[in-house]
Order: structure tokens, then C-alpha cells, then sequence
């Protein structure tokens, strides 16, 4: 199988990229680039450039085992407003694990310790190259108050991890960020 694998990869990659311009009307800019594969084809795609390459979500349990969620405008979503994990761009020069420290004091108020890295993936391989992470803590507790961007509005919760599950039940959890990161609770009991 992997040999066929290869095969394929090889047949699919490009050899040449003809750069056909940028658009960047506010947050998120599209470049649009003709990339010429090795099997003789061409194809244009749109990617997607984010102001940084990373992202991280973190899944924050607190000393009493509940969990932090968020609860924020998504505009692009059916509801319009979504319950997810903290989660946030992280700077290029930035630390991974401060960032999403960074994050979580910033949108909750809560610190934590013993973050660990569960895992990092490409949010959508056909449009982006960006990656999001999914971090989880623990022993987190509220230090502060939140402190919001202008234009940021959220508010936090605690919850159980069968609040978690009627949440996406019911449709109030949607995004696969956060279901990845149920599904990361589960499977490593976190």
C-alpha cells in the first residue's frame, strides 16, 4: 500500500507554481496559484493566508474536573453563536504552550498547568496551509478577569463532560475542532 502511496504522491506533486495574485479585503487575505503537477495536468487553487500559520484550541479542565468552555459569535455558523473550547491564533515568534496559556487567561481569566500537546493538524488541506493544535491542561483556576479585544465577545462556562455530550446532542457544539477534542477527552481519558 505504501508503495502505491508513493507512486500516487509522485504523480500528484507539482513540479512549477505560477503565483496569479493576492486579495486581502480585511482579516483573511486568498492568493490564487496555478500549480502544474507531474501527470502533464494544471489546476488553480484559492488558499486561504491567516495572519499566522498556527492556531491552537485547549482543553482546560479545571481542580473541580469540569471543564472550560466558551461561548462566542460564529457568524459563518447556522446559530450564529457557538460553545467551543478556548482556542486562538497563536504568533509566529510565539511559544505554542504560552500561547495557548496566553489564550485561555485572556478569553476565561483561568491559568493552568501541565499543558501537553495532543495533537496538530491542517484545518482544511484544500484551502489553507495553516495547522491548529489541540492542547490540553489541567489544575486550571480562575486569577483575573477576562480581557477581551474590542471586538471580542465571549462568555465562559464550566461544564461536566455529559454537559459536553448533550451540548453536541443538541447542536450547540458544532465545529470540528471542538468534536475532535471530545473525541481527544475519550480516547486518552483527559
Amino acid at each position: 500500500m505504501i508503495e502505491e502511496i508513493e507512486k500516487l504522491i509522485k504523480k500528484y506533486s507539482h513540479h512549477k507554481v505560477e503565483d496569479l495574485g493576492t486579495y486581502k479585503p480585511g482579516f483573511l487575505a486568498i492568493n490564487i496559484k496555478k500549480y502544474y503537477l507531474n501527470n502533464g495536468a494544471t489546476i488553480i487553487r484559492d488558499t486561504l493566508i491567516k495572519p499566522t500559520k498556527r492556531a491552537a484550541i485547549i482543553i482546560p479542565k479545571t481542580i473541580n474536573n469540569t471543564y472550560i468552555m466558551v461561548v462566542q459569535p460564529r457568524v459563518a455558523t447556522k446559530r450564529g453563536v457557538t460553545v467551543e473550547f478556548p482556542a486562538g491564533l497563536i504568533e509566529d515568534n510565539e511559544d505554542i504552550i504560552e500561547g495557548v496559556k496566553r489564550e485561555l487567561l485572556e478569553e476565561t481569566g483561568y491559568t493552568c498547568s501541565n499543558v501537553k500537546m495532543q495533537t496538530e493538524y491542517y484545518q482544511d488541506t484544500a484551502t489553507t496551509s495553516s495547522t491548529l493544535a489541540i492542547l490540553s491542561a489541567d489544575h486550571c483556576q480562575k486569577v483575573q478577569e477576562q480581557k477581551l479585544d474590542n471586538d471580542e465577545f465571549i462568555t465562559y462556562i464550566e461544564v461536566t463532560l455529559k454537559d459536553i455530550e448533550e451540548l453536541i446532542n443538541k447542536n450547540y457544539i458544532v465545529d470540528g475542532n471542538t468534536m475532535l477534542a471530545v473525541a481527544l477527552i475519550k480516547l486518552k481519558n483527559l
